[in-house]
């Protein structure tokens, strides 16, 4: 780190397209957050969809910023145009897949996304297609790599034993310095349920809603509030559930991460019945908030947080059942788990 700042002439390049919302794109803004008052040449290639609000204040900050279209023939002109126009001594691949056109042993990947190792997942068609040519880089580009960095020890380990093989230095990168500003306020609870999560098949909706649909057979309707997209599948099928057993789902489409922190904190219960994450971003979030966790009982969940309960995830019985248990309860007070944060600069 102190290397770092003591070199002006250094070049970096910070390359993330298709980070511009949610998870990735604060986990961007946190390692941005690490390079501040640091005597480099630090030059970002970002993604032109990041909020307006946002751009100026990275811009502010970093005067050798570029936001790109998502269209990939831009982003491999750029990609292009950092490794032989810029030569920076570190390019630093934020978006899952590294640099095509660098050559040099110069190139920090961060993967942050466990669809590209080699385990049983459920993936869509499309998705099967745009993860095996994902795959097929980062294993054409693997020499280039001074290193490899993950989330979490769990990410770590698969990915070592999926995709790298002992062939690449891997490094931890854990910082969610951003959350300590949002402070824990004892609200009024709104929901009794909430599960702030996308339409992903591994998010695993379907057996919760399930587990819902037998609650209200049993004359039990709790309040759930989901984050999926609106006018998809998972919303028709909200409806039609609401509709005709009566039961409790409210959906607000994509929020922004303040409004989900908010619903958050206005919850009794975080459930999350997620079959496998990388990290598992409102299960830290919650843990901050200090609201009690239900989870699916894997390995991800226990690195992050600290939950009161856990359950097979992919039994409707025994999600029924965990919903039921903690519906009914008052006053839990949840574990707390302390993290540590790193800088991300230590790790080049």
């Amino acid at each position: 780190m102190n290397n770092i700042k003591d070199k002006s002439n250094e070049k970096i390049v910070i390359f993330a397209p298709n980070i511009f919302i949610g998870g990735g794109l604060n986990q961007l803004l946190e390692v941005l957050n690490d390079f501040n008052d640091v005597n480099i040449n630090l030059y970002l290639v970002l993604d032109s969809r990041i909020k307006n609000e946002i751009k100026k204040i990275i811009k502010n900050k970093f005067t050798n910023t570029t936001f790109i279209s998502k269209k990939y023939l831009f982003v491999l002109i750029y990609d292009f145009y950092i490794n032989f126009i810029i030569k920076p001594n570190k390019v630093i691949a934020l978006s899952n897949y590294p640099s095509i056109f660098c050559f040099k042993k110069n190139q920090y990947l961060f993967l942050q996304n466990r669809y590209y190792l080699n385990e049983k997942i459920d993936k869509s068609f499309f998705k099967k297609i745009k993860i095996s040519y994902i795959k097929f880089i980062i294993n054409f580009k693997i020499k280039t790599f001074v290193k490899v960095i993950v989330q979490t020890q769990l990410m770590k380990n698969i990915t070592n034993q999926y995709l790298l093989k002992n062939k690449v230095p891997i490094s931890i990168y854990f910082s969610f310095k951003y959350l300590k500003k949002y402070k824990i306020i004892n609200k009024d609870k709104k929901w009794d349920f909430i599960y702030p999560a996308d339409n992903a098949i591994h998010k695993n909706h379907n057996t919760l809603i399930h587990a819902i649909i037998e609650l209200s057979k049993e004359s039990i309707r709790p309040s759930f509030l989901f984050t999926i997209k609106e006018k998809s599948k998972l919303d028709t099928l909200i409806s039609l559930t609401n509709n005709k057993y009566e039961t409790k789902i409210n959906n607000l489409g994509v929020i922004s991460e303040k409004k989900c922190l908010e619903n958050i904190n206005c919850s009794r219960y975080l459930i999350y019945p997620s079959r496998f994450e990388s990290l598992g971003l409102p299960l830290i979030e919650a843990n901050i908030l200090n609201i009690p966790i239900i989870s699916s009982d894997e390995e991800y969940v226990k690195e992050v947080c600290e939950p009161i309960a856990t359950f097979d995830s992919l039994s409707i019985e025994e999600t029924k059942k965990i919903i039921k248990k903690f519906y009914f309860k008052t006053n839990v007070i949840p574990p707390k788990k302390f993290y540590k944060s790193n800088n991300f600069l230590e790790l080049l």
